[in-house]
């Protein structure tokens, strides 16, 4: 036996000729049809998960796997936002982080893509945020690399839409909660009264209600802080001409599309005339437990109802 000769078992396969795809082509294995953009979440109860695609058609995705794909690129966090209770101070802080974009590829799933990470606002979520993710998928590695520039544009214009309509649509929700806790305020406020005048000041009910009132006071204190910083954002893209989700009837004042109370204290006529400020139905005020604002325990909201209709449907 020749000693220069490689043995058998470690000969490499030679790829059969298709005839019509070249072996070295990173298209050539593929498993979708043309060009989609991905919706993606990481999910606080079930983990990274696909949402919806861009067109909406099984067939273009083919057999792409949409669930490794968003495990790939939600996996890394290049955000690193931080939302919570400061050293030092006793209340949540909202960090309005700037997106992040990057390329990535995939030579499992034969895929290249532009992915644009974004962070979005919930009142139930943990930490009050909602990470998301839009990625262009595309078999061309080169129309990634050349187009990255107008990628990132256009990405970023549907996701200062997206945040625009959360900020707007967390401030709404925000204002229903504080009813609710003024509400239930009042209502432990009287309770309170009753057990005092029943059983004395010192009775075990009274201090029950009283600790409860004191909850709802503290809950109603952040709440209020939250509805500050969520109104009080610097809008210094949506000034920007190039960043304006839509066309604005009423240029002088472009951040009014960021403050739901800037709607309802305008002129009617103008609120006709702005899409976006349309007239919520009124709000009944209910009794709740209470709670800190860091621990609704409630179902997670789909990405329509995270944002205001009007800037969803724009995004869309």
């Amino acid at each position: 036996v020749d000693p220069c000769l490689l043995p058998e078992e470690f000969s490499v396969v030679l790829f059969p000729n298709s005839g019509t795809a070249s072996p070295w082509s990173r298209t050539s294995f593929a498993k979708f049809t043309k060009d989609f953009i991905l919706i993606s979440e990481f999910s606080e109860q079930v983990g990274p998960q696909p949402l919806l695609t861009i067109p909406d058609d099984p067939k273009v995705c083919g057999t792409f796997d949409l669930n490794y794909f968003s495990l790939r690129i939600m996996s890394v966090d290049y955000q690193a936002s931080f939302v919570g209770h400061p050293p030092g101070c006793g209340y949540p802080k909202l960090n309005f982080v700037e997106d992040s974009k990057v390329v990535l590829g995939d030579s499992k799933e034969g895929a290249f893509a532009y992915v644009h990470h974004l962070t979005l606002y919930d009142l139930e979520a943990r930490g009050f945020v909602r990470p998301f993710c839009m990625a262009y998928i595309s078999a061309d590695e080169n129309k990634i690399m050349q187009q990255f520039l107008e990628l990132s544009s256009d990405f970023s214009k549907a996701s200062e839409c997206l945040k625009t309509g959360n900020r707007k649509a967390f401030a709404n929700e925000l204002e229903n909660k504080l009813k609710d806790l003024e509400y239930t305020r009042t209502v432990l406020h009287k309770e309170t009264e009753l057990q005092k005048q029943a059983n004395g000041c010192y009775s075990t009910q009274a201090i029950e209600k009283a600790n409860e009132l004191a909850n709802v006071e503290k809950s109603i204190y952040e709440h209020k802080d939250l509805l500050k910083q969520i109104t009080s954002y610097p809008n210094r893209k949506i000034k920007d001409p190039e960043f304006l989700p839509y066309e604005s009837d009423n240029p002088t004042n472009p951040t009014d599309i960021d403050q739901d109370p800037a709607c309802s204290d305008s002129n009617p006529e103008d609120q006709s005339e702005d899409p976006s400020c349309t007239r919520r139905p009124s709000y009944t005020p209910q009794l709740i437990k209470a709670k800190s604002a860091k621990c609704f325990d409630k179902r997670l909201k789909t990405l329509e109802e995270l944002c205001d209709l009007y800037f969803f449907n724009q995004t869309m």
